[in-house]
């Protein structure tokens, strides 16, 4: 079987290729791959197919390091022991010992990595049991999945669930609890799960106690069977049943969600019609009005070009224009309109549609405050 160097086409990453196949699929990114695309790809000048001397295992090297650590059993190699390659002759003793201190100056930072990920490991275990114990489950169960997501098979991880989902070995019934257990038998291959945990042992007899209690206790030993028996046959046929009808009610629930949600929409779909309808007709009777206020402006009555005047202030109905505003209230001012004279006289207090002039303004505001009070 023909191996060779190549990069994924999906994740960029360098892997081993298949040569003999046309198809691979990615030991990274797990996607298919065509595996001339993968040969031809743009490789590293650095890296090279070589052999782990340690567990022999075929491996890709960076040849621009004397030092590696096998990604399968995570041993330390030479680089020149994994592939055959000229190497310059050594012209001394020095440059011998030189690497050999490297090598081992490699190996003690490997070693006290090693060793500090083994700190941080304990920290969180001891960290989570803290908060199990603490009764601080969701923070707790976050370090147990974090755990079991670094090494799917890591035993503590899995244990601790059981844990939270048992309220710290004092709940023994709950889906939440047979699913943890099963789950963590499947993953240690053994049915002894007692053992990655010593809390679990006396928490398993308590289990077994609390349920051989819950069942009856005295009696024969063909006679429980078959009252077992028939028991696991009543629920199971009451199971079914249950799913059955649960199975009608969910059914109806959602027609008649659907029936409701078809109702609101039509209902939404009436009212917003019938606000289009009012705003369409509100706009319509304003149109009518600014038009009949407009024409009576036109001819001169007084209280119309204060009207006219009023819309182009507050642009309802019209675009909003303090320059008409204005000269629409000082017609109507003129024309003797006491609404029209005080408007008249916020525009010349506001400087709305003429520079701001308070005499002006104190002027209109008498003029309309007398005609008011007669």
């Amino acid at each position: 079987m023909a191996k060779k160097i190549g990069v994924c086409p999906n994740c960029k990453e360098v892997i081993i290729v298949n040569a003999d196949k046309k198809l691979n699929i990615c030991s990274l990114c797990e996607e298919p791959y065509m595996t001339s695309e993968a040969i031809n790809g743009d490789i590293p000048s650095n890296k090279k197919l070589g052999v782990c001397p340690s567990c022999n295992k075929e491996i890709i090297v960076s040849t621009n390091k004397k030092l590696g650590i096998c990604p399968l059993c995570k041993e330390p190699y030479m680089t020149s022991e994994t592939y055959q390659e000229e190497e310059p002759a050594i012209n001394n003793i020095s440059s011998l010992d030189d690497e050999l201190s490297s090598i081992a100056m490699g190996l003690d930072a490997l070693n006290a990595k090693e060793e500090e990920t083994q700190k941080n490991y304990e920290r969180k275990i001891n960290k989570a049991r803290s908060l199990a114990i603490r009764e601080r489950f969701d923070e707790a169960l976050k370090i147990y999945e974090e755990l079991i997501d670094n090494d799917p098979s890591d035993m503590n991880g899995y244990m601790g669930i059981i844990r939270v989902a048992s309220l710290n070995y004092t709940a023994y019934e709950g889906e939440e609890i047979e699913d943890a257990i099963n789950v963590a038998k499947q993953i240690s291959r053994n049915d002894d799960i007692e053992m990655y945990d010593p809390d679990y042992e006396q928490y398993k007899e308590d289990r077994e106690n609390y349920f051989f209690k819950k069942n009856e206790k005295i009696k024969a030993e063909k006679e429980r069977q078959r009252l077992l028996e028939e028991k696991r046959k009543k629920e199971e046929a009451e199971r079914l049943e249950k799913e059955r009808l649960e199975k009608i009610r969910q059914e109806e629930i959602a027609r008649q969600k659907a029936i409701e949600e078809q109702r609101k929409k039509d209902e939404a779909l009436r009212l917003e019609r019938e606000r289009q309808e009012r705003i369409r007709k509100e706009k319509e009777a304003l149109d009518r009005e600014i038009n009949a206020y407009y024409a009576n402006a036109i001819n001169g009555d007084a209280y119309s070009q204060y009207r006219v005047g009023e819309y182009y202030y507050t642009g309802r109905g019209v675009t909003k224009s303090y320059e008409e505003a204005f000269s629409w209230f000082e017609k109507s001012a003129k024309n003797g309109s006491p609404a029209g004279m005080e408007r008249l006289g916020d525009c010349y207090y506001n400087g709305h549609g003429v520079s701001r002039n308070f005499s002006l303004a104190n002027k209109w505001y008498t003029k309309a405050a007398k005609l008011q009070n007669k």
